[in-house]
């Protein structure tokens, strides 16, 4: 018995559906874990500068790579969003 090739295609199809939900599923527990860590930085640094200490070169590129890799995530999530609007 042979598979009706549209049959075949939406079986594809839902495949990669499922397999890009997983993936944004991923991205976005790790965009989480990431703003958690960001926060954190941001906690570091306020306490820091409240309590007088000063704030190192080391704590700034921190803060900067920290917030380098929110925004990287946060692109990647509304990209692979906007890719799954398209297959929807």
């Amino acid at each position: 018995m042979e598979v009706d090739p549209k049959d075949k295609e939406i079986s594809e199809l839902k495949r990669n559906l499922a397999i890009a939900n997983r993936a944004l599923k991923i991205y976005s527990e790790m965009f989480g874990e990431l703003q958690s860590a960001v926060g954190e930085v941001l906690t570091e640094m306020d306490e820091a500068t409240k309590g007088g200490d000063p704030v190192t070169e080391g704590d700034r590129a921190r803060f900067e790579f920290s917030k380098k890799i929110h925004r990287t995530m946060s692109d990647t999530i509304d990209k692979l969003a906007e890719a799954l609007r398209g297959i929807r």
